[in-house]
């Protein structure tokens, strides 16, 4: 998974040149390995048990899914809405063991939404509104103010906080 994620990472176009641009074709063909590879696991294990490099696997393939959907102007296109499923539950079943599957499923989700409204002519002070809503709602059920990933604001951002370590890498143990 770990190939096909860089190479979508290398190849994703800008968003302006997507249509034009031919990696676009190399970074879709990574989200059909992504997937099937997912679908792969799926047979022999739990969600649960994946690694949490997989939450930036799944989101990367998600853009590209998203920008096939909403960019390149295939809103129905019935690979994308079944691709889109596949990496949203396996986003699901790995929240029990990581708490940024199930924000990233949520922020999936939300740019999805977001992205049908805009295409659908939707005013930009409607979609401002159903935004506002559906992050006080997500209020509800995550502390999005201080994010718990990493211990710290910003997710692995507060990984990299130097106070987050306090005395050190190693808790201000000595020899």
């Amino acid at each position: 998974m770990l190939y096909h994620t860089v190479l979508i990472v290398l190849h994703r176009p800008p968003l302006s040149l997507t249509i034009l641009a031919p990696d676009f074709s190399i970074c879709w063909n990574s989200v059909i390995a992504i997937i099937k590879l997912i679908r792969q696991y799926s047979r022999g294990n739990e969600y649960v048990y994946l690694p949490v490099t997989f939450i930036h696997t799944a989101t990367v393939a998600a853009s590209i899914i998203l920008m096939k959907r909403h960019i390149v102007n295939s809103p129905h296109d019935e690979d994308a809405e079944k691709y889109l499923g596949v990496i949203l539950e396996a986003l699901e079943g790995c929240s029990a063991s990581w708490d940024a599957a199930a924000q990233a499923k949520q922020n999936i989700l939300i740019a999805d939404e977001d992205a049908r409204r805009k295409r659908e002519g939707f005013s930009q002070g409607d979609v401002d509104r159903d935004v506002n809503d559906i992050t006080y709602e997500m209020g509800q059920y995550f502390d999005l103010d201080n994010d718990s990933v990493m211990g710290g604001v910003g997710g692995v951002a507060g990984f990299l906080d130097p106070d987050y370590w306090g005395g050190g890498l190693w808790g201000g143990m000595t020899e």
